[in-house]
């Protein structure tokens, strides 16, 4: 059962999230460079900077309470995954919130679309959004583990 999905709304993602809307399931529509769900908008300008934020504090936790399984976040090998999470690179506005660069940005340094890295900050979110249960969170992070998926902080840019 899904606690709540987050899906990208930004551009062309309003093609996917409206038939969604009647389907019952608990549905956050996330536009990345809306403000409406910035829950800190004097530290973040946009929703995808908070998201991402959000994001690399899960993996701090994880790293600082590595025995505990219901802190932080695992993640798999997965190679462009861990790409995609490390070569996006953040700035400052005008206001002095953190805001994440541009998928235009990354296509002029070469870098394609982090999809997998927006999925896995949607999903994050949505579990956030979701309220999901410690207990799931607990299970899911103790199997993980023994898996050895692995995960990865956030260091280069963040």
């Amino acid at each position: 059962r899904l606690d709540a999905v987050a899906i990208d709304d930004t551009g062309v993602g309003g093609g996917v999230t409206d038939p969604l809307k009647t389907s019952g399931i608990r549905l956050r529509p996330v536009n990345f460079s809306a403000i409406d769900l910035v829950k800190r908008p004097d530290r973040y300008a946009n929703n995808k900077a908070e998201m991402y934020f959000y994001l690399r504090d899960a993996f701090e936790e994880t790293f600082k309470s590595h025995d505990n399984p219901l802190a932080g976040l695992c993640i798999p090998n997965d190679k462009r995954l861990i790409h995609q999470l490390n070569m996006q690179k953040y700035h400052f506005s005008a206001k002095q919130q953190y805001l994440l660069e541009s998928h235009e940005a990354l296509q002029k340094r070469g870098e394609k679309s982090p999809d997998r890295a927006d999925a896995l900050a949607l999903a994050h979110l949505a579990g956030r959004i979701g309220g999901a249960s410690p207990n799931n969170a607990m299970k899911i992070n103790a199997a993980a583990r023994r898996e050895s998926m692995g995960s990865k902080v956030l260091k280069e840019q963040f």
